[in-house]
């Protein structure tokens, strides 16, 4: 059985993903629950990572407000796109459990928006550490994911 990251990455599944959702990414922007938290904070010269980032499209109004942000998903197509869409960002190919092009202790911030429902469960402790080692002493760390009501797991298809 292939892991979740061979899935995205090798099998394309990041891209297939970018190409189904990206008109309701474009149309979700700046109203999402968690734009509207993130809008709240001083990003003022604050350095953001969001971790499995589609195109950039929730970190692009962050760059307006001050803040540095990067930006790290498996999809080759969504960075592409984000490349070309919001300039500003600094966009990577990748996954949640390597964070090697990033220096430790360097993030002010770290957003996890609808990701770790998608990770490995053989990742997910890896994923985790990573997140901590380049997430500065006292940053913020914002997690977004489903809450079921009972744990559950589902084979994705």
């Amino acid at each position: 059985m292939n892991r979740q990251d061979d899935v995205f990455l090798k099998e394309k599944e990041g891209d297939a993903w970018y190409v189904r959702n990206a008109s309701r990414l474009q149309q979700e922007g700046d109203s999402s629950i968690l734009s509207r938290y993130v809008s709240r904070l001083s990003l003022k010269k604050k350095s953001v990572l969001e971790v499995g980032c589609s195109n950039g499209y929730l970190l692009a109004p962050l760059t307006r407000r001050g803040a540095r942000c990067f930006g790290l998903d498996p999809s080759a197509r969504a960075i592409q796109e984000g490349r070309h869409l919001f300039p500003l960002l600094k966009l990577d190919r990748g996954v949640s459990h390597d964070l090697s092009c990033f220096k430790n202790d360097y993030f002010d911030i770290v957003i996890v928006s609808y990701v770790l429902h998608w990770v490995d469960r053989s990742r997910l402790m890896q994923t985790i550490a990573e997140i901590d080692r380049v997430l500065k002493t006292g940053g913020l760390l914002i997690i977004q994911d489903f809450d079921h009501d009972a744990p559950h797991k589902t084979r994705y298809k």
